[in-house]
């Protein structure tokens, strides 16, 4: 009896390795069979390998790895049959070039007789997939425009990205990053096309030199913000500040008539909440930067951006003057805007800037700007003159004489431009050139600086006044000698001579701006300061002046941040004049100058 239940133990024993090893062989085939199918390939795709002007070209891949390849066939471009002999290759990738849309038709026969087929659909829906971007609704004012480039599948490695925004333009700017548009940028430069729509362009370079791009139009998100008017209506008021707090103010061009005195503006109307979220590249709406509010006009007019409920300003985000796209003084991209004007109705958030830093009126005489009257009648007001302009020097030995600052600006006055710096050698010297004065738009220009020996003796230009260009530098001799131009609008030419060195100067002046709200938080930067100049590193031009900042609050302000007017200071130059900033509680008649 005990050697048969020992029997029967190692029967058991044996019948359950067999079990074991059986299981393990079956384990380890069902592996190979899995390595085995991962590692088979087998059908036809495709990928994108230009797209410009209608024309598509595709990349076809023919793949089979399990049996090979005996014969593709599919039709040419002039409909005839095309039948491929491969000779059992795996795998075969030929061009194939697409010239209207249509069912394109590829098949492929193994060597042991196996069909298998692709069909590719080219059309609408096919080439909106071309290109993927999106355009998106991402605050209240702000619509934003994703190039997105990752379909692995669709084409080729991307090396750089371009964008057309608006159905004039004609210049692909490349892309970064996230663009975000304010729908009044989009309808002041003539991107919405008479469907409501505006149309987009996109385009990448691939690494093989080949060109995707697509065009789409594409329906805005925001559907309350009327159009721009362009028909001048006249509004009354004791003040710039009550005639826009006590009129329907809506989007378009008005006249402030403030007891006689009249003001042209052109008046932004943002019904809701609004939020800035930066914008890390330049933005151009048909060939225009926008890089700032209001229209790209040179009309001179005072820009008022009026928000009905609450203004955030998020970090790295600009609350700026837009600059024009005509050519004034030689050069496009300054500013004709007579000051902004930021009225808020509710509490402004300010985290990013909100500036008139290098935004001074060009070519525009001042006059006095009545922003507020007081219960006394006494008036809150910019003076039509602002500081004075540093005067030109003269170096009458060896060495360089020092450009003189321009005086700082009072009662709200803008700053004066500084003077060039002058510097003589030996046996010659010449005049720099003067810093004009400030005016109740601009900060003053600098003058041009001057370093001259033996020949060539010529004075350099005094900066131009009503914020004008910066006088030009003049410079002669040899590379030991340089000059710079002053800071203006734009900044002042440089005359060379013989050998010597130089620079133009700077672009920008103090602009003038205005901020009313219920409550202002204020913990970044508030700001309208005048340019540094170009330095040489021998005679330097002199910089701008700053600009005017006049703060009107209802209730709450609060301040961690900097408001600052100052004018710009660089090398031996003379440095701009300080502007005027002032903060002032329109309930307790309170103004109080911000150091």
């Amino acid at each position: 009896m005990k050697k048969i239940i020992i029997f029967i133990i190692l029967t058991i024993i044996m019948l359950a390795g067999a079990v074991v090893i059986t299981n393990r062989s079956i384990v380890n085939q069902f592996a190979k069979e899995q390595a085995r199918a991962e590692e088979v390939k087998k059908g036809i795709t495709y990928k994108i390998t230009y797209y410009t002007e209608g024309k598509l070209g595709l990349l076809i891949k023919v793949e089979d790895s399990e049996n090979g390849i005996e014969t593709i066939k599919y039709k040419n471009e002039n409909n005839e049959d095309i039948i491929l002999s491969t000779n059992g290759k795996n795998e075969v990738t030929f061009d194939y070039p697409i010239i209207k849309d249509g069912d394109y038709n590829f098949s492929y026969e193994t060597t042991t007789g196996e069909i298998v087929q692709k069909v590719i659909s080219i059309n609408d829906e096919f080439r909106k997939n071309i290109v993927e971007f999106t355009f998106q609704q991402e605050t209240e004012i702000q619509t934003a425009l994703t190039l997105n480039y990752n379909k692995e599948n669709l084409y080729k490695d991307v090396t750089s990205k371009f964008y057309k925004i608006g159905k004039n333009a004609t210049i692909w700017k490349e892309y970064k990053n996230d663009l975000r548009l304010d729908e009044y940028q989009l309808r002041e430069n003539n991107a919405v096309n008479s469907d409501g729509t505006i149309t987009i362009a996109v385009r990448q370079n691939l690494s093989d030199g080949n060109i995707v791009e697509y065009e789409r139009n594409i329906t805005l998100n925001t559907k309350d913000i009327e159009a721009y008017r362009e028909q001048e209506i006249e509004i009354s008021g004791d003040s710039i500040l009550k005639c826009i707090e006590d009129n329907a103010i809506e989007t378009g061009n008005y006249v402030l008539n403030v007891n006689g005195k009249k003001y042209a503006a052109e008046v932004y109307n943002y019904k809701k909440d609004a939020t800035y979220i930066a914008n890390s590249e330049e933005v151009y709406i048909n060939d225009i930067k926008c890089n700032g509010l209001g229209n790209s006009s040179d009309d001179k007019k005072m820009l008022i951006i009026k928000y009905n409920g609450n203004l955030t300003v998020n970090e790295n985000s600009n609350v700026i003057a837009n600059t024009t796209k005509e050519t004034i003084n030689g050069v496009t991209n300054l500013c004709c805007k007579k000051g902004m004007f930021v009225y808020c109705a509710g509490t402004i958030e300010n985290k990013g800037k909100i500036t008139m830093t290098a935004r001074g009126t060009v070519n525009q005489e001042g006059e006095d700007v009545f922003l507020w009257k007081n219960t006394d009648g006494v008036y809150e007001y910019v003076p039509a003159i602002g500081g004075n302009g540093g005067t030109a020097v003269k170096s009458y030995y060896d060495g360089a004489v020092h450009g003189i600052a321009g005086t700082s600006g009072e009662r709200r006055g803008t700053g004066g431009g500084g003077s060039g710096a002058a510097r003589h050698w030996i046996d010659t010297s010449a005049w720099s050139g003067a810093g004009a004065k400030g005016t109740s738009y601009s900060g003053g220009a600098g003058g041009g600086a001057n370093d001259v020996r033996h020949w060539d003796v010529r004075n350099s230009e005094a900066g131009a006044e009503n914020g004008g260009a910066g006088g030009y530098g003049v410079a002669s001799y040899s590379s030991g000698h340089g000059a710079t131009g002053g800071a203006g609008n734009p900044g002042g030419d440089i005359h060379l001579y013989s050998y010597a060195s130089g620079q133009k100067g700077a672009d920008g002046t103090g602009g003038l701006l205005i901020i009313y709200a219920n409550n202002i938080k204020n913990t970044s930067e508030i700001s309208a300061n005048g340019v540094a100049t170009t330095v040489n590193g021998y005679s330097t031009g002199g910089s701008s002046g700053g600009g005017s900042i006049n703060i009107f609050v209802k209730n709450l302000f609060e301040n961690e941040g900097q408001i600052t007017a100052r004018g710009g200071v660089a090398g031996n130059g003379g440095s701009g004049g300080d502007g005027y900033a002032i903060i002032g509680n329109v309930n307790t008649g309170t103004f109080v100058e911000k150091e």
